[in-house]
């Protein structure tokens, strides 16, 4: 038992001593350390990549922080990393795109509409640009509206021309 411990403490203290060369061999000889680590980096592709496979699956956390703060700081890399994909990519980013509105439709909703209150201008403009481009369609649209709200269109009539009858006496 006690030969045990002993034998411990001495390999502790062997260990400490490697380390403690080794750390005095890195900053003594650091050109020779790094072109030993990109040898081995080099020749161990397929351990590495696996490596990082592994800790990426079990610290999902980390890597979307790791990307996020790449984002924040690298606004310009990724805007043209993105620019790239998507010219590349239609289809997949149309149907990215498709799948996320079908699973976020209050977020779809909600940013329409404020879409829309912010950009009333580009709404009317756009509207009126079609009406001048479509009138048989407006026709059509008018026409098909008179038939379906008959009552309501005489009714209106009839109070505007009560508004009227009160405050002129004429027609």
């Amino acid at each position: 038992m006690i030969e045990n411990t002993i034998l411990k403490q001495k390999k502790t203290q062997q260990r400490e001593k490697i380390k403690a060369y080794q750390k005095k061999y890195r900053e003594n000889n650091p050109e020779k350390v790094k072109a030993m680590q990109k040898k081995w980096r080099e020749n161990n592709k397929e351990k590495i990549k696996a490596s990082n496979k592994k800790w990426r699956e079990n610290n999902p956390e980390k890597v979307k922080a790791m990307y996020k703060r790449y984002r924040e700081n690298n606004p310009e890399k990724t805007k043209i990393s993105q620019k790239k994909y998507r010219e590349n990519n239609p289809e997949k980013v149309k149907a990215m795109e498709k799948k996320w509105r079908e699973n976020n439709k209050e977020k779809v909703k909600e940013m329409e509409k404020k879409w829309r209150e912010n950009n009333k201008e580009k709404i009317k403009a756009s509207y009126k640009k079609w009406i001048e481009n479509n009138p048989e369609k407006v026709k059509a649209m008018q026409k098909k509206y008179r038939e379906n709200n008959r009552e309501k269109i005489s009714k209106n009539r009839l109070l505007s021309r009560s508004d009227l009858n009160k405050s002129n006496d004429t027609w």
